[in-house]
């Protein structure tokens, strides 16, 4: 039930000066692995809690971005909370348990040496990060960034 993330040395990707999401293995809400580390296209992580406020505000919006169709791969890892208390709150804001991975240690922020959250990844179709936004994304810039590893426009 732990998340496995191998430490900052393989936040180094292949190509110098290139970032990549590290080898981190989290668990869906049925507790089945969730990789970040996949080969089916464009990604986009977004580290999360249910005590965060701009992250309670964000995740509806993100949810419903990752349900239309074309849309990138989406993983929103909560940090540090139990299956509990992540599907209390999904149930209260009326979000499925789609997309949605727990991150139970925290590992991700740490990774990341994040700040605060949320922390919201984006990576291209070979797993490099092309941007990171800390803090509550607004609609324009999430999808101003999913066009710039899509290139399909919302």
């Amino acid at each position: 039930m732990a998340v496995t993330v191998g430490g900052l040395a393989l936040l180094v990707g292949n190509a110098p000066g290139r970032i990549a999401l590290p080898d981190a293995t989290l668990q869906d809400m049925a507790g089945r692995p969730v990789s970040l580390i996949a080969p089916d296209g464009p990604l986009v992580v977004n580290l999360w809690a249910s005590w965060c406020p701009p992250c309670r505000r964000a995740l509806p919006m993100m949810v419903e971005q990752a349900q239309l169709p074309g849309a990138p791969r989406f993983v929103f890892a909560n940090q540090g909370e139990t299956a509990v208390q992540v599907q209390a709150f999904l149930t209260r804001v009326g979000i499925g348990p789609d997309h949605i991975a727990l991150d139970l240690t925290a590992g991700m922020m740490t990774a990341f040496d994040a700040a605060g959250l949320p922390l919201t990844l984006i990576s291209d179709e070979r797993g490099e990060m092309v941007s990171s936004h800390v803090g509550e994304i607004s609609r324009a810039e999430l999808l101003r960034q999913i066009a710039k590893i899509s290139g399909v426009k919302r």
